[in-house]
C-alpha cells in the first residue's frame, strides 16, 4: 500500500484530492489545510508520499518538502499547483527541494494515480522535457541571464525588467532546459562557456 498525505489550503482542493486518491493500493493517512499542519502530520504519520499544494499559508509546499527531507528522507514528494509546471522546473526542485514530481490541478484522476505510482516506484513525474535543447535563447531569456550574472535575485530582476517574478522564473527554467546545469551558478558558467555572456 502507498500511504499518502495530501495538503491543499482550499476546501474544494482538499475535496478534489480526496476524490482522486482512491485506488486499491492507496491509503490516505492525513489531509492538511496548510503547510505547517502538513509538516506536523507528516512527522506524525510518516507517509510514503506527500502531495503538496505549492502555495499554502504558513509554509509553502516547497518549504514542507525541504523540511521533510531531513526528517523523512525516504518520503517521495509531488507538488500540486495551478501554475505552469515549467515555472518549477525539475532542475530547480529535485535536488534543492526534494521534489520528485509535479501535478497540475487540471490533471485527470488517471494522471494523478499514474504519477503517484511512478514517483512511489522511484521515477520522476514531470510533464515536460528534461533534456537541454539547442534552441537559441530569446531576448527575454538573455535579459534575465545578464541580470542573473550580476547576482540579482529573481524579485530584483523582475523589478528591473518591469515584469512579474513568475514570468522571470519561467524564463529562467526555459534556460535550464536549453543549457542544462543544476544551479544558477552552473547556468551562468555554461552561458559563458558558450559565448552568451562575457
Amino acid at each position: 500500500m502507498i500511504r499518502i498525505l495530501a495538503a491543499d489550503d482550499s476546501q474544494r482542493g482538499r475535496a478534489t484530492l480526496t476524490e482522486m486518491l482512491v485506488a486499491p493500493d492507496f491509503v490516505v493517512v492525513a489531509i492538511a489545510s496548510d503547510g505547517r499542519e502538513a509538516l506536523q502530520l507528516a512527522l506524525e504519520h510518516r507517509p510514503d508520499l506527500l502531495v503538496l499544494d505549492i502555495n499554502m499559508p504558513h509554509m509553502s509546499g516547497l518549504d514542507v518538502a525541504r523540511a521533510v527531507r531531513n526528517s523523512l528522507p525516504q518520503a517521495r514528494i509531488i507538488l500540486y499547483s495551478a501554475h505552469d509546471p515549467r515555472v518549477f522546473g525539475h532542475r530547480d526542485v529535485t535536488g534543492r527541494h526534494n521534489v520528485h514530481g509535479f501535478l497540475s490541478k487540471s490533471a485527470s484522476t488517471q494522471e494523478v494515480v499514474a504519477a503517484i505510482r511512478a514517483v512511489h516506484s522511484g521515477e520522476l513525474a514531470f510533464p515536460y522535457p528534461h533534456e537541454p535543447t539547442l534552441e537559441p535563447p530569446t531576448e527575454t531569456e538573455m535579459a534575465v541571464l545578464r541580470l542573473l550574472a550580476t547576482r540579482m535575485t529573481l524579485e530584483e530582476i523582475a523589478a528591473q525588467l518591469g515584469s512579474r517574478e513568475m514570468t522571470i522564473r519561467l524564463s529562467l527554467n526555459e534556460f535550464y532546459d536549453k543549457l542544462g546545469g543544476e544551479t544558477r551558478h552552473d547556468l551562468v558558467e555554461r552561458a559563458r562557456q558558450q559565448g552568451l555572456l562575457p
